[in-house]
This record gives structure tokens, sequence and C-alpha cells, in this order.
């Protein structure tokens, strides 16, 4: 893991090399902003994992939410948010979410499932990027044409679908309290 880290670390970036100004504002205003405390975690995800996304359902505002974390909505609600999480996947075909979150991908999950869910502005946050499981999920959709932005923060991917913004992927450090 340490070996596949100093890779990452050598060939990413931080937030002064970001010249997309969407990008710029979510690295500086959500991802690099103060972690919240975390007042219970019942989850499967990693303490570091929840303080993101609880830095990033406050920052976009998130309404509605598409997960495979079981017990997340008790979790978030703990913390304030008080809003309908979608256990993944979801039944109806046509349900669009402001946030999807996969922390384990399986057999079943396909890209064009996932993008599906997607509406213009909604986040998707794969976790383990860099895992067995999740790298070729990962790689896939960076590489799709719907998506146009993807960054890489080495624990979590997260995927846009911007209509108004080109197709750029960024690879970005994060403070190294979250890494390890």
């Amino acid at each position: 893991m340490f070996l596949k880290y100093l890779r990452f670390w050598m060939r990413s970036k931080n937030q002064h090399g970001v010249h997309s100004p969407f990008v710029y504002d979510f690295v500086t205003r959500c991802l690099y902003r103060s972690n919240p405390k975390i007042k219970t975690n019942h989850t499967e995800l990693s303490s570091k994992q929840l303080r993101l996304l609880l830095k990033i359902v406050d920052y976009f505002d998130v309404k509605c939410i598409a997960s495979d974390v079981s017990q997340l909505a008790d979790v978030l609600q703990t913390h304030g948010f008080t809003l309908p999480v979608t256990h993944f996947p979801p039944t109806a075909k046509t349900e669009k979410f402001d946030l999807v979150l996969l922390h384990q991908a399986t057999e079943k999950i396909s890209v064009e499932g996932l993008l599906r869910l997607l509406k213009n502005d909604s986040i998707l946050i794969i976790n383990n990027i860099h895992s067995h499981k999740n790298k070729a999920l990962w790689n896939e959709l960076v590489n799709h044409p719907l998506v146009s932005v993807s960054i890489d923060v080495f624990r979590q991917g997260y995927i846009f679908i911007r209509k108004e913004q080109r197709k750029e992927h960024f690879t970005l450090r994060m403070p190294l309290t979250f890494i390890f």
C-alpha cells in the first residue's frame, strides 16, 4: 500500500495545480475544510470516509442519496442531515440522485447503471478506488464519454457529470491526516 501511495503522490497535485474553478472550489471549500466531529459511525465506512461524506453532503446541499452502505441514513441523521437514503441498487430505473456512494463494487454493478442514477451536477463517490475490485470500475468510469470531471484522491474517487464543463481528470493530494 505504501508503494502505491508513493507512486500516487509523485503524480498528484494539491489545490494549487487545479485550474478548473469548479474543482478548485470543491477542493478548497469542501475537501480541505476542517473535519466535522464524528458522533457515531455504525457503518462500514472508516471515520475518515465518513468525515469526507459529511463535508460533501453539506457542501453540495444533497437532498437524496443512493448507497450500498448499511445504516447510512441513521448515521447521517445523527450528524444533522435528515434526507432519504435509497439502498443500492435502487428499484426505480428512472430515479436520479444528488449523491451516489459506492463502497464496494460487485459484478452486478455496471458503469451504465451507475451513470443512469446521476443528473447534471450529481456526484458519484467510489471508495477504495485502488483496490482490486474497484479499480476496473473506476477506470471505466473515468474514460466514459458522459463523465466530465473525475478526481482521484487515492482512497476515494469522485465522478461528476457536468454538461457545461469539458472532460478533465485530476489526481489530488489530500492532507496526510486523511490518507493514514
